[in-house]
């Protein structure tokens, strides 16, 4: 009697998946020893808007979740619960309930208090992606030389001021940064990037800078507050001009008054 051959092909199936690999795309680290971090994990949606899904991680014994980028890894939010209450013991990324077009969060603090007393009943908040007002955008070079970042002061996402940092460059090259209303990036082709947007009326400032002797732009003070470009969204891109041409990932802010 001919056996089947379904049952067979299913078996074959199943072991090549069992000798396959699996390769760490992204790694993300807690800096203290048991400090908990990574006790939670999930998908977090596409928080910041770039069409890939990002994560969303608990680390409980510091009552704080971070959101990182599925595209590069970078960190692109973070949440601050109150302390002792073991906020991000749990995750998850929802739809969107509030209707802003953004991805929702639920963190659960199982040691959460009930407001106005001391009573622990545990505690779920439910967090809107929406409000958070910087993250980055990629580049047209498929691995751009330049990383940057926004640090928000005081370690908060929400912050107004902060640090922005770019490293990856010569040390003591020199270096261009552009100001735009629109996504700018890299001109390919060999052109020198000094007409930097894609659309050159929202240019909003550009300028020459050098780089440190690590190959790093450190510009403390910098701030998300203006009264003329309240309510936009700025981008920022940077480039290394000499002695060779590199773009780094864009950045966008969003302006407050």
């Amino acid at each position: 009697m001919t056996k089947p051959l379904l049952p067979l092909l299913l078996v074959a199936l199943l072991a090549g998946a069992a000798r396959s690999q699996l390769h760490a795309i992204h790694d993300f680290h807690g800096q203290a020893d048991l400090d908990a971090f990574g006790f939670a994990v999930a998908d977090a949606g596409d928080v910041d808007g770039d069409g890939r899904a990002d994560l969303i991680v608990g680390h409980s014994s510091q009552n704080r979740i971070f959101v990182y980028s599925g595209l590069d890894g970078s960190q692109i939010a973070s949440a601050v619960g109150n302390s002792g209450e073991q906020f991000g013991y749990a995750v998850a990324g929802l739809r969107d309930l509030s209707g802003d077009g953004r991805m929702d969060l639920l963190v659960g603090a199982w040691l959460g208090r009930q407001p106005g007393s001391n009573t622990v009943v545990g505690s779920a908040r439910l967090l809107t992606s929406e409000a958070i007002p910087q993250g980055s955008y990629g580049s047209t070079l498929a691995n751009p030389a330049l990383v940057a970042a926004w640090q928000g002061d005081g370690g908060s996402p929400f912050a107004r001021t902060g640090t922005i940092m770019v490293d990856g460059a010569t040390p003591g090259g020199f270096g261009l940064y552009g100001v735009s209303l629109a996504a700018i990036d890299y001109l390919a082709f060999g052109y020198l990037p000094l007409l930097i947007a894609i659309d050159p009326i929202n240019l909003l400032d550009q300028g020459p800078f050098g780089y440190g002797f690590m190959g790093e732009l450190v510009v403390p003070g910098a701030s998300r507050q203006n009264p003329f470009l309240a309510g936009t969204r700025v981008h920022l891109q940077f480039y290394e001009t000499s002695p060779v041409i590199r773009a780094s990932n864009g950045l966008w802010l969003d302006m407050v008054p």
